[in-house]
């Protein structure tokens, strides 16, 4: 899965550090998105924090502000990750000017983690779960973030 974050795709959203690869990359700490006493939660994902580590499960794990999120934010936090070895091209300098905490993204899934995945994707007809639909969601939550 994928989650776009101003111009650039993610992996991800990932619920546990565990299914984080141990190694280089950049990662955005993303919170849920509860609404508050006037409003229904969303599917939007909110930045938390952006960083670069050598070790991203690692870092996920063990990071510092960890804590802090925790008491700020009061839904589930996901992390959506950017393999370095998958994007040489991607500049870190150029990812930290484009994304900033408080920005929102929408991801295409964010998956019960005691329901198993649905490994027959290709025969599915159902719109909502389309890679169109999941694109065109994507779409509206960039749209939503360059405003």
């Amino acid at each position: 899965m994928a989650v776009v974050i101003g111009d650039y795709s993610f992996n991800g959203p990932f619920s546990r550090p565990e299914e984080v690869e141990e190694t280089q990359g950049l990662y955005v700490v993303l919170a849920e998105d509860l609404g508050d006493e006037e409003s229904e939660p969303s599917s939007e994902l909110e930045v938390v924090e952006v960083g670069f580590a050598n070790n991203l499960r690692r870092e996920l794990i063990d990071h510092e502000n960890q804590d802090q999120w925790n008491v700020l934010y009061e839904g589930r936090l996901y992390a959506a990750v950017m393999y370095a070895d998958e994007n040489p091209s991607v500049s870190v300098k150029n990812v930290f000017a484009g994304i900033q905490p408080g920005m929102f993204a929408q991801s295409t899934a964010l998956f019960d983690p005691d329901k198993e995945e649905d490994d027959d994707d290709e025969n599915n007809d159902d719109y909502e779960d389309s890679v169109i639909c999941q694109l065109s969601l994507l779409q509206s939550a960039i749209e939503k973030v360059a405003v």
